[in-house]
């Protein structure tokens, strides 16, 4: 394969240099203000129209590739945060009224033979775009196992529902070697704002 000479085009270009001077030194610039007026004005042209458009363009669509590039990258942050929420809305009660959470909780402790003791009226307060509703619990004296049974339940309920609070007490036993155990629970959950106000 044949190899450039770059010593070879670059002594032509200095003796076209060369050329050029003696040639505006012999005839003086004047002669040449045509050639070089439309030369200028040539390249102008072709710049405005050309070189600068395109140059606007790929600035404007390299821009446009780093702003998503970010957005991209903050959705990729955000993304499972924001899938954990979406999962968690589908266990949100569609109801808002006080009665749901006490209806809940009765059947939740129906289920199991547990009585409760007593069961405050549930109270709400504002989370934003969500109500907190809490209620407090508390129950008869139960074996210990059936304690673990109805912690189960209201956690793994189809409805988030969550023991916020929960304390145990030695209860006197039925017999010997059955201890109960005596407990006072609060039990809370979120419920969307745009249902408040739906009966239950």
């Amino acid at each position: 394969m044949k190899q450039f000479d770059f010593a070879t085009l670059q002594a032509a270009l200095i003796e076209r240099v060369f050329i050029v001077r003696d040639e505006f030194k012999r005839k003086g610039v004047g002669h040449y203000k045509v050639p070089i007026l439309l030369g200028v004005v040539g390249s102008a042209f072709i710049y405005m129209n050309v070189y600068s458009p395109v140059f606007i363009y790929q600035r404007r669509v390299s821009d446009e590739i780093s702003s998503l590039k970010t957005q991209a990258e903050v959705a990729e942050v955000y993304r499972p945060a924001r899938a954990k929420e979406l999962a968690a809305v589908k266990r949100f009660p569609k109801l808002t009224n006080k009665e749901w959470l006490s209806k809940t909780m009765q059947r939740i402790l129906s289920e199991e033979n547990v009585v409760p003791r007593a069961m405050d009226t549930p109270t709400e307060a504002d989370m934003g775009e969500y109500v907190l509703m809490t209620m407090q619990i508390s129950l008869m004296p139960m074996p210990f196992s059936t304690v673990a049974k109805v912690a189960m339940k209201i956690e793994n309920s189809e409805q988030l529902l969550k023991i916020t609070d929960c304390s145990l007490s030695r209860e006197q036993a039925v017999a010997p070697g059955w201890p109960l155990v005596g407990v006072t629970m609060t039990v809370s959950t979120l419920m969307p704002k745009e249902t408040t106000g739906n009966a239950g």
